[in-house]
């Protein structure tokens, strides 16, 4: 992609042949499942240059394509123009933030970073279906400040779907423990509701809203802005429940989605996952090969 250094190019058990290049420009490429690596580590190579035959999986032939900063991956759609294969002209601001790498991206018409009016477009944006149908987020890429798990500590005492169509998930804690928001949001609905008693729901970006039900009270109310981990409510059993616990949902473009595409509920962690988000509410999701543990 970029002239650069090669930094390792050998066989992952799992991953196959990976082959990860440094480039002066501060970036990493990685390119997986290949066939066959043609290059060597500490061999310099040029912009394209053939480095690799692409491999097979499953009756498919791609490459696993992944763009990092100090080991952390960034979506590659923020450089590239996946219709037409052309960089993106924007300037890339990264920013050490302790062990994480703070990126931002800016316009063609500011890229000596200084600020423009309004605020900056970040990483991730706002609307990522403003000019194509489709969008990755790499679940591996998101900050442990931007998501919690909204119960900790919990376990879970209904999954969702099976022969009842659950449309959530339910987590067990104890009475009157704290509940969480996942995500930094804001809040569309706190009210009693129907069955699900006590209920708030909150949006996020990217389309995404997550639902918590049956609190014995909630802290906050509509329009509130809150950030993930906040505290906002406690578990109960208001509404059709027959125990204290949190009642879970998540919605991806008004469509109910399985809590657990986001959410490890065994560890209480994001799943290491990519997902590739649709425009008409589809999601699909695919394994992390490269996530930082």
């Amino acid at each position: 992609m970029f002239a650069g250094t090669v930094r390792l190019s050998r066989n992952i058990n799992g991953y196959g042949n990976v082959i990860v290049i440094r480039h002066n420009n501060g970036l990493e490429t990685v390119y997986g499942n290949n066939a066959q690596n043609l290059v060597k580590v500490g061999q310099k190579v040029n912009a394209g240059q053939s480095i690799a035959i692409v491999g097979s999986e499953g009756g498919k032939t791609y490459c696993k394509f992944a763009i990092m900063v100090n080991g952390g991956r960034i979506t590659p759609e923020i450089i590239i123009k996946l219709q037409s294969h052309k960089l993106r002209k924007k300037t890339l601001l990264c920013t050490k933030n302790g062990r994480f790498v703070d990126v931002a991206v800016k316009g063609a018409n500011d890229a000596n970073g200084s600020k423009k009016k309004g605020k900056n477009e970040d990483i991730d944006p706002e609307n990522p279906f403003e000019n194509a149908n489709t969008f990755k987020l790499n679940l591996s890429n998101i900050e442990k400040e931007r998501w919690a798990y909204p119960l900790p500590g919990s376990h879970v005492i209904s999954p969702f779907g099976g022969p009842r169509r659950h449309s959530g998930v339910d987590i067990k804690t104890k009475p009157n423990d704290r509940i969480v928001a996942a995500f930094d949001g804001v809040v569309v609905k706190s009210c009693p509701f129907a069955g699900y008693g006590n209920c708030i729901r909150i949006k996020h970006r990217y389309g995404f809203e997550t639902l918590y039900s049956h609190q014995s009270k909630n802290f906050v109310k509509v329009g509130d802005k809150v950030k993930a981990g906040q505290v906002i409510g406690l578990t109960g059993r208001t509404g059709r429940a027959t125990t204290e616990h949190l009642h879970f949902e998540v919605f991806f473009q008004g469509r109910r989605l399985n809590p657990a595409v986001l959410f490890d509920h065994t560890n209480k962690s994001l799943q290491q996952v990519t997902l590739t988000l649709a425009k008409n509410g589809a999601v699909k999701s695919e394994r992390n090969y490269y996530a930082n543990k």
